[in-house]
């Protein structure tokens, strides 16, 4: 008996145990509030604005995508951190220049050109909110990732619930009060929430600016 204890407080107690286990318990806690804020949206908005929503994600998602260059999944590979710091101010730029693009695109097709797509994401007003959305999902991306590099679960399990959490709480307020396209409104709330959480987490991030180095050098 006394065997099967230890061996089971063995196991609990392996780093890569306890790193799955905190992340699961995080993507736990996320499912369960969506599962009962779901319920309470389904009342609070019309069909319509799921539609809505459901244009914007995926349009943004495939823009965000774009936006990073896929450079976050490097930055876990250089031996020092400083190199992974670059990394991260290079998907900033990148993701700015997307982004002032896509502004841009969306500012000709919309305004410009007056085109009217088939799918009604140019004719909503929270078209222009998409780049802003793409921006915070590339850096909260890079951010994640070099949580992983420190391998700081604990802060990317929080940070993805607090982002659920906020975007849930976000949209039965806006519901309740009928703010139009609420929900789109309170995912960028909830994605800009968690991205301020996990850069004002750690002091390194803060001094991104300080380092001058060229990125050239990466």
């Amino acid at each position: 008996m006394k065997n099967l204890e230890n061996r089971v407080r063995k196991i609990f107690e392996n780093k890569f145990v306890k790193s799955v286990s905190i992340l699961a318990s995080g993507s736990i806690i996320s499912q369960f509030v969506v599962l009962v804020s779901s319920t309470l949206l389904s009342r609070l908005f019309s069909v319509s604005d799921f539609g809505y929503l459901s244009v914007f994600v995926s349009v943004s998602t495939f823009f965000a995508v774009l936006s990073t260059g896929r450079f976050e999944l490097a930055i876990g590979l250089p031996e020092e951190e400083i190199e992974a710091k670059k990394i991260i101010k290079l998907i900033i730029y990148i993701a700015s220049t997307v982004v002032g693009v896509y502004l841009f695109g969306i500012v000709l097709l919309k305004d410009l050109m007056n085109i009217n797509d088939g799918t009604g994401f140019l004719n909503s007003p929270t078209s222009y909110l998409a780049p802003f959305y793409i921006f915070l999902v590339a850096v909260y991306s890079a951010l994640g990732y070099w949580y992983q590099r420190k391998k700081d679960y604990r802060q990317i399990t929080l940070a993805n619930a607090l982002q659920v959490i906020s975007t849930a709480l976000i949209s039965i307020v806006f519901g309740v009060f009928h703010f139009s396209n609420g929900m789109i409104y309170s995912l960028l709330c909830g994605v800009a929430i968690s991205t301020l959480y996990l850069f004002f987490k750690d002091r390194e991030l803060m001094k991104l600016n300080e380092d001058r180095t060229s990125l050239l050098l990466i």
